[in-house]
């Protein structure tokens, strides 16, 4: 793995400029004006950029079915729950009605 620190060659300058830290030329063309986030300054040519994405598949596999676990556990407590609630709510309103049936 790199650190950043990295030599690259980023457009088509020759010479000295040619290659530049990886880190340099993300500060300059963050604090450059104009077309310099895109292009090189002294060249005039694009940039040439590619994202590296290093994914542990394992690791999002794993993240992945341990969110969907957790949704799924939370929605069967939820269930259980309102579940619960409806049956106690009809257990008291039949206490009510047959508190009111004797009563009369």
């Amino acid at each position: 793995e790199t650190d950043g620190r990295d030599f690259i060659a980023p457009c088509k300058c020759k010479g000295t400029s040619k290659y530049v830290h990886r880190d340099c030329l993300d500060h300059w063309r963050a604090v450059k004006e104009g077309f310099a986030f895109s292009h090189c300054t002294t060249c005039k040519a694009p940039y040439y950029l590619r994202v590296h994405v290093h994914t542990d598949r394992k690791w999002r596999t794993l993240k992945f079915r341990f969110f969907v676990t957790r949704d799924i556990l939370f929605i069967f407590a939820l269930v259980q729950f309102v579940i619960s609630a409806l049956a106690y709510l009809v257990h008291f309103i039949d206490g009510l009605q047959n508190y009111w049936l004797r009563t009369a």
